[in-house]
């Protein structure tokens, strides 16, 4: 079985493969296209992967870029993976155009299965461009048609293919997630000493913190964050802002000047990590939400975001136990204001049950769910 997903391995997927590689046993095995070269692409994950310490089968390939306009396309050669294989699994992103192709030119005896986000994600305020961007969504949702199965994210994910026309039977549910248990273990070895590491890495007592953990994409929103904080140490000294994070150079250079903003850059160590969101008060999404919002709720901490089109299928993990989500319309000043209200009423203490309301969403939760819906597309028992 051969699976692509994302041009790349992301950090956080390691864990999970691991995991995979533990539930499939000698039933059947999988390995992952993976460009030995990915640390050097600065347009892909710049958080490090210690590639000698995967624990399961990668794929070798290279991958070529191209531009077209503004848009990016890449290519990774994964033929002779796919002539062997009984089962492709790739993401649906479209701009890697060795994903349709391999997927709608298999042989006849491989089946072909997607993961990844439903619907074109890449929204934007302009008129002209919300048409094409609709258009972008039509031609995905035809596309995922063509595969035998699709392994959903989110309840919510399948609902969405369901209703658009997607045979329920070939959509298998897999809880998208972290190693959550891993970071849940990190706070609470270090939420009792939550004060000694606030000033160990220099806040003051009285500060009220707010944290953003994520990749630096133009759908994030900062340029809305730094804004609203330009206005906020104005009504408060006391709000402190941490970014964490990295992937786009423009953003670093404005976070790194901006007023109140501590720019930490890229981390990919979970105790390092655990200690910005164990100092925290809340966690900020100014923009689209996904998987990185399981971290700071492992760390029982509120987030704090906006009903927006471009979220992720995991904004159904957030509710009114976890989490706070504002008018898309609110503009930077009245945010201010909200957070300047909210460094008012901080909780002394943190709520177990913000963490309890994503606590089932586990790795092996997702490794028997993911094991299942291969078996299935596989027929096998």
């Amino acid at each position: 079985m051969v699976i692509g997903h994302q041009s790349a391995i992301p950090h956080y997927r390691v864990p999970f493969y691991q995991k995979l590689k533990e539930m499939a046993g000698d039933e059947w095995n999988f390995g992952v296209v993976f460009d030995p070269n990915q640390q050097e692409r600065s347009n892909d994950f710049c958080e490090e992967v210690q590639i000698d310490n995967f624990g399961f089968q990668t794929l070798p390939t290279s991958t070529g870029h191209w531009c077209m306009g503004r848009k990016q396309f890449v290519w990774q050669s994964m033929g002779s993976y796919v002539d062997r294989a009984s089962l492709i699994i790739t993401d649906t992103q479209l701009s890697n155009l060795s994903y349709p192709w391999y997927g709608l030119t298999r042989n006849p005896n491989c089946r072909w299965a997607l993961w990844g986000h439903a619907s074109n994600m890449n929204l934007s305020d302009t008129e002209n461009s919300k048409c094409f961007q609709r258009f972008k969504s039509h031609i995905k949702r035809r596309y995922v048609h063509k595969a035998d199965a699709f392994f959903a994210y989110t309840e919510g994910q399948k609902t969405e293919l369901v209703k658009n026309g997607h045979c329920p039977s070939k959509v298998y549910v897999i809880d998208n997630t972290v190693d959550l248990q891993r970071q849940r273990e990190i706070a609470l070895t270090q939420l009792p000493d939550r004060v000694a590491i606030r000033a160990m890495l220099g806040f003051q007592k009285d500060d009220k913190i707010f944290v953003m953990v994520g990749r630096l994409l133009p759908g994030r929103r900062i340029e809305y964050l730094i804004e609203t904080f330009n206005t906020l140490v104005n009504l408060n000294s006391c709000a402190k802002l941490i970014v964490i994070g990295g992937g786009n150079i423009d953003f670093d250079s404005s976070l790194q000047s901006a007023v109140g903003v501590s720019f930490v850059g890229s981390v990919s160590d979970p105790v390092i990590l655990g200690q910005y969101l164990t100092a925290a008060d809340a966690y900020i999404a100014p923009g689209m939400i996904g998987l990185g919002i399981l971290q700071p709720l492992a760390h029982e901490m509120p987030v704090l975001g906006f009903n927006l089109e471009t979220h992720g299928p995991e904004i159904e993990y957030l509710n009114t136990k976890n989490s706070t989500l504002l008018p898309r319309e609110t503009p930077p000043h009245l945010f201010a204001d909200f957070l300047n209200s909210w460094c008012e009423n901080v909780p002394v203490s943190r709520n177990e049950s913000v963490f309890e309301s994503i606590a089932h969403l586990t790795l092996d939760n997702m490794a028997k769910k993911f094991d299942y819906a291969v078996r299935r597309t596989l027929s096998l028992p």
